[in-house]
């Protein structure tokens, strides 16, 4: 495995092994996380940490199938589930022929119900309404992710501008609730976040209080990020 990166707990688990609590979220429909590659993830966090969350982003990708896809809300989440549900199985085979139990996978929709994870997901949304400059750091990270695929799709459907905004905004709740997850995975004892590219600025921003009225409010406890990938891998 290529370590790119830590920061802050993430350079203590490097140090200590197995003392840490982690996660790492997948995007369910992303080629990257094939079975081969997150076997090396597996095999690499089951000797890190001793307590680890693999959330499959099932809620959240029915935006883009929303989208792009042509489907309705509840078809979307239905797809999205149904993806979501093979991948477990899956990764838990894996899990279980290495014999790995430190491991855990989980659907984002385990959660996405949870008190704390609606009270946060609440203050984010908020937050947005009166702090542009948070709200501009999420829609460049949904630009910077997935913007090609939008303008080609823009372009493909002939789409007017009032057509483009209104997916945009349907896109953009796709990092709403991914952010507000990382926050609540970090504050509900796992503060270590694994991921093949660089931290999301928006979430580093945060914990290092460029957003103060939002962190007081959340509660914000320290954290770290561990940018890493298996050999000959490449996350686009």
């Amino acid at each position: 495995m290529i370590i790119n990166q830590a920061t802050d707990l993430g350079e203590e688990v490097l140090k200590k092994n197995l003392q840490y609590k982690g996660f790492m979220g997948i995007s369910i429909r992303h080629m990257f996380f094939s079975r081969h590659t997150m076997l090396q993830y597996f095999l690499w966090i089951s000797q890190h940490f001793n307590d680890f969350r693999i959330i499959l982003m099932d809620d959240p990708d029915k935006y883009n199938l929303m989208v792009f896809k042509g489907l309705n809300e509840a078809d979307a989440l239905a797809k999205a589930y149904e993806i979501s549900e093979n991948i477990k199985k899956g990764y838990l085979r894996i899990l279980e022929h290495y014999k790995i139990t430190n491991i855990k996978i989980l659907q984002f929709k385990e959660f996405s119900l949870e008190p704390d994870y609606l009270r946060i997901l609440k203050l984010v949304q908020e937050y947005m309404l009166v702090d542009s400059k948070f709200k501009d750091e999420l829609l460049v990270l949904m630009e910077k992710n997935i913007g090609d695929r939008i303008e080609s799709f823009s372009k493909e459907q002939n789409l007017s501008s009032d057509q483009l905004t209104n997916i945009k905004n349907i896109l953009s709740q796709y990092i709403i609730e991914e952010i507000a997850f990382i926050i609540y995975m970090t504050e509900n004892g796992f503060p270590i976040e694994i991921d093949p590219t660089t931290e999301f600025s928006t979430k580093k921003m945060l914990y290092e209080n460029v957003f103060p009225v939002l962190a007081e409010k959340i509660h914000l406890s320290r954290r770290g990020h561990i940018y890493i990938f298996p050999e000959g891998t490449q996350y686009k």
